[in-house]
């Protein structure tokens, strides 16, 4: 049986046990405003281990972190691959700074606090999702929640929240329960830490690049038009090359906060352009020379109206 209470107008519900399992008597609604307050105020050192799979392989790497007041420092251990690298969040904004070129890198933040939140308000109506008390990371009680992708659309996310602090401990995700792509686990962490608010600062005389500036730059050297899509309430998140059976692709990341799309950009073939695509949808057309190809959690008629926002940047 749920119980549920009138407020405002609106039955706000206390598990979700219609849905999937709650054993904890705490709604995902109540655990997503703790995440939210948690991610805006609560301060902390830690160390985390980070794990990516992808297509070239898997690889594994430690990250520094310090996080006050809803910024995030990361920096890495010397001998990391990623050692010459500083990443700053705030505002919204993700800014990496490069030692060695003085350069510094701005895109939209991807995989932050207030997606966290997102994703739990919105998997309120999704079936299967688990809500218990997890095993302890970082020596730190936990809640587990696991959200299964939904109507065929995204992936399969779990997330360890401290259960006193709300600070997402351990995350996972995968295109199912049994997959996993990639995530990352705190070691250590320490709340008492003292954390100078110029952590947050880079310096002052980095030169800023923009996404839209390598977009630019990357299509320069595969001598290809600057393409983007414009004006549909997508963000362009991150751009980077890939070659295909001996043919250079650039391609595009986007989201709209929910939903993700990719747009690759070469020269003109009229091969059909086939990736491992799984659920997601794949839209391929022609256009002043180059062939385009639209992937994301699509319909193919979403796509093809899509299509119609790739302009020159």
């Amino acid at each position: 049986m749920v119980k549920v209470s009138l407020v405002g107008g609106l039955f706000v519900g206390l598990s979700v046990v219609s849905f999937g399992q709650n054993s904890t008597g705490i709604s995902l609604t109540q655990i997503a405003e703790r995440v939210d307050k948690s991610g805006k105020t609560i301060s902390y050192a830690a160390v985390r281990e980070v794990s990516i799979r992808s297509a070239s392989g898997s690889r594994t790497f430690e990250e520094q972190v310090l996080r006050s007041k809803g910024m995030l420092y990361l920096s890495y251990p010397k001998g990391s691959i990623y050692a010459d690298q500083r990443i700053y969040e705030k505002g919204g904004q993700r800014y990496t700074y490069t030692k060695s070129t003085n350069e510094l890198r701005v895109s939209p933040v991807r995989g932050g606090f207030s997606e966290t939140v997102d994703l739990l308000k919105r998997a309120s109506s999704v079936q299967g999702v688990i809500v218990k008390f997890g095993d302890a990371v970082a020596s730190r009680p936990t809640i587990y929640v696991e959200i299964p992708s939904s109507r065929g659309r995204g992936g399969s996310h779990r997330f360890w929240f401290d259960r006193e602090k709300y600070v997402t401990l351990k995350r996972t995700f995968g295109s199912s329960p049994s997959d996993e792509i990639g995530g990352f686990e705190i070691v250590r962490i320490d709340y008492s830490a003292k954390i100078s608010s110029s952590r947050f600062e880079w310096p002052k005389n980095a030169r800023v690049i923009t996404v839209v500036d390598d977009l630019k730059r990357m299509a320069k050297e595969l001598k290809l038009q600057p393409l983007m899509i414009k004006g549909s309430g997508k963000t362009l998140v991150s751009v980077g090359q890939m070659e295909y059976e001996g043919q250079k692709i650039l391609r595009q990341f986007y989201t709209d906060g929910e939903k993700r799309l990719s747009l690759f950009v070469m020269k003109q073939t009229s091969a059909k352009i086939e990736f491992r695509t799984g659920r997601v949808k794949k839209y391929q057309w022609n256009s002043a020379g180059m062939t385009l190809v639209l992937i994301g959690e699509y319909t193919e008629d979403e796509l093809k109206v899509l299509s119609k926002s790739v302009k020159s940047s």
